[in-house]
């Protein structure tokens, strides 16, 4: 079949490219071996000048900046959530908090010997007891969740021991050749109590101490027997509750200051931020920008009082929870925003 000129010429222009495949290069090829028309075609075409494209140059700049600003924002983020959520674990597990009387107090009895015991439960921290006038001693105990968790795992642990195996394994807890009642009490956190006495030269005797030496010589200074014990919530504002009432009349009116400023906080944030998000939708440009920022903020002091402590907000003014509050502020506050300028 005979190639004609025309389809020659139509292909010359990119056979001077050298974008044709093989086989119409060589079939142009040979047409050019035996027509003088067409090759002078080919020559004009490669002495023409070539117009070069317009290319914006900086747009392309602009783009690429854009996409390479979104993958580093998105590894920061990346970063920051990770570093948010591990912190966010310790602050929860870890942070001290209160204990309502039904979950730090399982029973409370007298001894035959007159000593008053309370059984208070596994995984307690720490507590505090005071007293109020002559008749009223107050309690509050505080721990953290990870022990409180460890405290009940332990519990399910030697709920199916018998009486001599959990005695061997008290002994060996404290290495001690066999489980005497003082072992028994500290392992079950048993607090014996027999108050204080003034002996005879002035000495004054606390504990179980005194009421051997009571047989002796002495009076009794405070019994607890003799005293209503009560215990403080700080969750429940000024609420107390009786553990042991020992018929004194005069009633406790409160034993600790409480502060209800994170409460004031949370819901200060929370309405603020509210208000803020309605009055941006009616913004534009950087002022919108800038107070969807600020929402951002408030509600991560919202999230972060709330999540620190526990939702509970109210607290006794010996314990202040304000560095971690900041803290867990910033991080949720600072990775949430990272997150809104990758996606806004």
């Amino acid at each position: 079949m005979e190639i004609s000129c025309n389809i020659i010429k139509d292909l010359l222009p990119l056979y001077a490219e050298d974008l044709t495949s093989e086989d119409s290069r060589k079939l142009v090829d040979d047409h050019l071996c035996g027509c003088d028309d067409c090759t002078k075609e080919l020559a004009a075409i490669k002495k023409a000048p070539k117009v070069p494209v317009e290319v914006d140059v900086k747009s392309l700049k602009r783009v690429g900046n854009s996409i390479r600003r979104r993958r580093t924002l998105t590894v920061l983020a990346a970063i920051m959530t990770l570093v948010t959520v591990v912190a966010s674990v310790f602050i929860y597990l870890l942070t001290p908090y209160y204990l309502t009387a039904e979950e730090a107090i399982e029973n409370v009895y007298l001894k035959e010997d007159g000593g008053l015991i309370i059984d208070y439960a596994r995984g307690i921290n720490g507590r505090s007891g005071w007293s109020e006038g002559e008749n009223n001693w107050g309690i509050l105990c505080h721990t953290n969740r990870f022990d409180w968790y460890k405290g009940r795992q332990k519990d399910l642990e030697i709920a199916s021991l018998t009486e001599e195996e959990l005695k061997a394994y008290i002994a060996n807890q404290y290495d001690v050749e066999e489980c005497t009642e003082r072992e028994w009490n500290r392992f079950f956190n048993l607090s014996e109590d027999y108050g204080t006495i003034r002996t005879e030269n002035g000495e004054i005797i606390h504990g179980y101490v005194a009421d051997l030496i009571l047989n002796e010589n002495g009076e009794w200074i405070q019994k607890p027997a003799d005293m209503n014990q009560w215990y403080v919530d700080p969750s429940d504002g000024d609420a107390e509750k009786m553990l042991w009432d020992a018929g004194q009349e005069n009633p406790v009116s409160t034993f600790i200051s409480v502060t209800k400023g994170y409460a004031v906080v949370f819901w200060g944030s929370l309405i603020l931020g509210v208000v803020l998000f309605l009055a941006s939708r009616a913004m534009h440009g950087i002022g919108k920008e800038l107070a969807i920022r600020c929402v951002i903020i408030l509600g991560g002091i919202a999230f972060s009082t709330l999540f620190v402590t526990g939702g509970k907000m109210v607290t006794i003014l010996m314990y202040n929870w304000k560095n971690l509050i900041i803290s867990e502020s910033i991080l949720v506050s600072l990775t949430a925003i990272i997150w809104y300028q990758i996606y806004r």
